[in-house]
């Protein structure tokens, strides 16, 4: 009777510290994929960012209209640009989406130094208006890059540290795909 006691304690024991590990490998495993999701989120921002900055492009590209002057040094920047942003536009490689965005920061500087440099270009309100729109696009693709950059670094901590590191290996989730750094303006 006492052995029989004693069984259904050390019984208890186990499967109380069974249950434990259990949970803890459940909450592990589900905070590893939330951090791996919030990187897919973070592309996705980037993305969509990208996507706006292109649209913006065009648009500074009916603002500068007929300049005959610059017309071939804009068209290889525009061509250039449309190009790597289809080749790209789907894409979750972080380094083309990297060069992308640097491509089209430059684009678009170089785009605003035409228009502010030519007297033909009306600097009116529109002008002005764009100016203030690619001011703000190139913030929010800022502020994308930096989620970004903070969702793989928490998810790269998760996974290296303890316990995070077992259940990563145990489950197969690797680090993340170094971030890129901001351009420099």
């Amino acid at each position: 009777m006492y052995s029989k006691r004693i069984g259904l304690m050390v019984a208890g024991v186990l499967g109380f510290l069974i249950l434990i590990f259990a949970i803890s490998m459940m909450v592990s495993y589900n905070n590893l994929v939330d951090k791996d999701e919030k990187i897919d989120e973070s592309i996705s921002q980037i993305q969509i960012r990208l996507t706006e900055n292109d649209d913006k492009i065009g648009t500074m590209i009916d603002i500068i209209g007929d300049l005959e002057a610059y017309s071939v040094e804009i068209y290889t920047l525009v061509t250039q640009a449309r190009a790597d942003y289809v080749g790209s536009q789907n894409s979750e490689d972080v380094a083309d989406l990297g060069e992308l965005g640097e491509l089209q920061t430059y684009l678009a500087l170089e785009m605003l130094q035409i228009i502010e440099d030519n007297d033909l270009v009306d600097a009116g309100t529109a002008y002005n208006n764009l100016l203030q729109e690619v001011s703000a696009m190139q913030s929010a693709i800022s502020q994308s890059r930096r989620d970004y950059n903070q969702a793989i670094l928490a998810y790269n901590r998760a996974v290296r540290r303890f316990p995070g590191i077992l259940y990563a290996n145990m489950f197969g989730f690797d680090e993340a795909e170094s971030y890129w750094d901001e351009p420099a303006e």
